[in-house]
């Protein structure tokens, strides 16, 4: 059982968690969020989904704080042997309209996006 799987079952007090890192600070100031919000939503609150990603890392997706525009925020966990840092934390635009997926991506992610949906759009009109 790796320290995620820990996580996942609700033992939050064997695992040693870091929160203190300065692009973790900067990305909480950016998106106005408290640290103590995230931290009750680990420690207190089941995650929405998760997901793994590679070389020990996690997305976690989490409710957002009220008053926000985007429904869930998510962070990514490093997982070492007994510990979990908290890298980063953003608003998850990757559920809801195509306008709202790419409000936050990078001009050459939305290129990609509108070639994808061409070539979808053009494999359906031939089936």
């Amino acid at each position: 059982m790796n320290v995620f799987d820990l996580y996942l079952i609700g033992d939050v007090e064997s695992i040693n968690w870091g929160f203190h890192s300065s692009h973790l600070d900067q990305r909480l100031r950016e998106n106005g969020i408290e640290l103590e919000y995230i931290q009750d939503m680990i420690f207190y609150e089941e995650p929405l989904d998760y997901a793994y990603i590679k070389d020990n890392r996690y997305e976690v997706f989490i409710e957002s704080p009220e008053g926000k525009s985007y429904d869930e925020l998510r962070l990514i966990f490093a997982c070492g042997a007994d510990s979990i840092d908290v890298i980063t934390v953003m608003p998850n635009t990757l559920n809801g309209s195509y306008k709202n997926q790419t409000k936050y991506c990078s001009d050459r992610h939305k290129k990609l996006k509108k070639q994808q949906a061409k070539a979808y759009a053009k494999r359906k009109r031939m089936n």
